[in-house]
């Protein structure tokens, strides 16, 4: 018998490989941060565990990949709701950091988000704000996997004063994550509005230079389309284009307001897009045509952007409001169908990361990011199909155990490598400040 470091037995284990194989009574060996085994009962006789894990009454699935965050704008949650982008970002958000974001609150926003990610099943997720230097070391800490890119502006950030030095300070990241096995740095412009062509240019030349990825806000509101058009003569995407930035490893955020140039664009360039479907429909901005991308084949993620935005980083939320909403946006109740949305939510949100290697599904020799979903609900029973449920019915309240790399982040809803109680003491103390102050 081979000692291994964990088995989980008698759960319902939904692969998502490519072959849609489901273990019913499965079983799932992990040793060194890898799936080493999986399959029926039958495979037990073979390993000797140093834990095991009883998944009776349980689903055993891969972790949720997030495809887009602001974790460091959380702690403004509901301070300014119901306003079009522009005066959301204008008049609260950017004055908001401009007073307030400094390295502790990204610190405290940041493990206050991993909570909320871990709590309802995310194990990857990618992000775009500032001070991610910190950010890097919150999700070292707290054990989860992430995707992390310094936002880059034309004006100063809390972080720097200049592009110049946001882009020195995202080549610093890449150097100082280079290999880790949890923390991969991208390149992120904040928007074609926000950054001038220079920015752009030098943003993408720096992602090809390390073989990272790139991708920002893109066509996010019918007013960006205008402005483009009204100072280029280009759509945004057209835009891109016309500069050479989108070959190789990119996705777009958003694209609500896409042309047919644009998206035939999307699909000759292999474009990736990542699909914010509440925080669209809160802001106003519209319904991205994410129907039509995906029968061109586009490759598309789903986040949940940040939480002053949405409000929630609850990946389930947004399967299920993504799902209907295209539903209803093509009068067409069998498009987005649930076993496509929760390949979107887990192993075409890792492709789009460029993590379908390390994670997504659960696979013999990808890393074990493992979610096990309590089942004896009663809004889960009875229980006919798992795609249908996890998009449909859960609202990820029912996540009992998240895994990540073979560490055990959550078990019985009390994690592990963070402190909850002290992270949420902080930021009421925050909150108080800024609502005090501003």
């Amino acid at each position: 018998m081979l000692a291994v470091d964990l088995i989980i037995e008698n759960g319902m284990i939904l692969t998502l490989d490519k072959a849609g194989s489901v273990f019913t009574n499965g079983v799932l060996v992990i040793d060194k941060g890898k799936i080493i085994d999986l399959g029926d009962q039958a495979i037990l006789a073979n390993y000797k565990p140093a834990q095991k894990i009883n998944a009776h009454e349980k689903l055993v699935m891969p972790g949720l990949v997030n495809t887009h965050t602001h974790t460091g704008n959380t702690v403004y949650r509901g301070f300014a709701d119901d306003l079009s982008l522009m005066d959301w970002l204008q008049k609260f958000i950017f004055p908001l950091e401009a007073k307030f974001c400094n390295k502790e609150l990204v610190r405290i926003s940041a493990q206050l988000s991993i909570i909320e990610m871990i709590k309802s099943g995310t194990t990857t997720f990618s992000d775009m704000y500032y001070f991610e230097q910190e950010v890097a070391h919150v999700a070292k800490a707290a054990g989860i996997r992430a995707e992390l890119a310094e936002t880059l502006l034309d004006f100063p950030s809390p972080t720097v004063k200049t592009s110049a030095e946001g882009l020195a300070y995202t080549e610093e990241l890449i150097k100082t994550w280079k290999g880790d096995p949890l923390i991969q740095i991208a390149v992120a412009p904040h928007a074609p509005y926000t950054c001038n062509t220079d920015t752009l240019i030098k943003a993408k030349a720096l992602a090809d230079k390390y073989q990272v990825g790139f991708h920002l806000h893109l066509s996010e509101t019918e007013n960006e389309l205008k402005e483009s058009m009204k100072k280029h003569g280009l759509t945004p995407v057209e835009y891109l284009d016309s500069l050479g930035l989108l070959e190789g490893n990119v996705f777009a955020v958003h694209c609500v307001h896409l042309t047919k140039n644009d998206k035939e664009i999307f699909q000759k360039r292999k474009v990736g897009v990542s699909y914010n479907a509440q925080s669209n429909m809160k802001l106003g901005s519209g319904v991205a045509p994410m129907d039509e991308l995906m029968r061109k084949g586009i490759l598309i993620g789903i986040g949940t952007d940040g939480a002053a935005s949405n409000n929630t980083l609850n990946m389930f939320e947004e399967m299920d409001a993504g799902a209907k909403l295209q539903k209803v946006f093509t009068k067409d109740p069998t498009v987005f169908n649930a076993k496509t949305v929760v390949e979107m939510a887990t192993i075409s949100g890792a492709r789009l990361l460029g993590l379908e290697k390390s994670c997504g599904s659960l696979e013999k020799g990808k890393q074990a990011d493992v979610i096990l979903i309590d089942l004896n609900q009663a809004h889960l029973i009875p229980f006919y199909e798992a795609c249908s449920h996890i998009v449909y019915a859960m609202n990820g309240s029912e996540v009992d155990t998240v895994i990540v790399n073979g560490k055990i982040l959550m078990q019985g809803r009390i994690l592990t490598t963070i402190d909850e109680a002290a992270v949420l003491h902080e930021v009421k103390k925050l909150s108080e400040k800024i609502k005090n102050n501003f």
